[in-house]
């Protein structure tokens, strides 16, 4: 689609094991006693459901090995798997550490991050409790009028206080409202009757 992310890993990624250096050109890793860990398969994790790459060394190899109680463990022989996309993580990683990755950083942290902050701590939308999409969009919809709401007043008492600014206030309010409760007008009104 040619869309250029700048999403860092969460820390779900790793590259291999840390002190075992990837060969691309073969397709294996080197331990750090020099031994080569080949490529066996590829296979579908089960649990996570995401295609893996699997690296398996001979049990011969790892026999007199000094680091074998450290780096095996209980089993006989190394063993590990890695994410079928590797290629792509480090382009990612790559792109996220560039230049334009650390700015593009600096600006998610100073303009999206803290309106989630503000209204999953101190506006309460931990989570939405409304079933299908239209719903949900209608709760975001709300916590988005709050929250510019509550930025509007913050900065309403510092200006002189006019008529015209009040009127404005409460035509976007109304507009706000009808747009989100629009096609339920019908069921609102004969409650409000009674």
């Amino acid at each position: 689609r040619n869309l250029k992310s700048f999403i860092p890993p969460h820390g779900t990624y790793k590259g291999g094991p840390t002190g075992f250096e990837y060969i691309e050109t073969q397709d294996h890793y080197v331990c750090p006693q020099g031994e080569i860990i080949p490529f066996r398969k590829v296979f579908l994790d089960s649990r996570t459901k995401t295609r893996k790459k699997s690296y398996r060394a001979s049990s011969k190899i790892c026999k007199g090995c000094p680091l074998r109680s450290s780096c095996l463990g209980k089993v006989n022989e190394k063993q590990f798997s890695v994410t079928y996309y590797r290629e792509e993580y480090e382009r990612n990683i790559q792109r996220v550490e560039s230049p334009q990755g650390r700015y593009m950083k600096g600006k998610r942290q100073s303009t999206v991050e803290p309106v989630f902050g503000s209204l999953t701590q101190f506006m309460g939308l931990r989570k939405i409790n409304t079933i299908g999409l239209g719903q949900a969009n209608k709760c975001m919809h709300l916590a988005a009028i709050a929250y510019n709401l509550k930025k509007y007043l913050k900065f309403e008492g510092k200006r002189v206080k006019s008529g015209a600014g009040q009127l404005a206030l409460s035509t976007l309010l109304k507009n706000a409202l009808i747009f989100l409760f629009g096609p339920f007008e019908k069921d609102i009104r004969p409650n409000l009757q009674c």
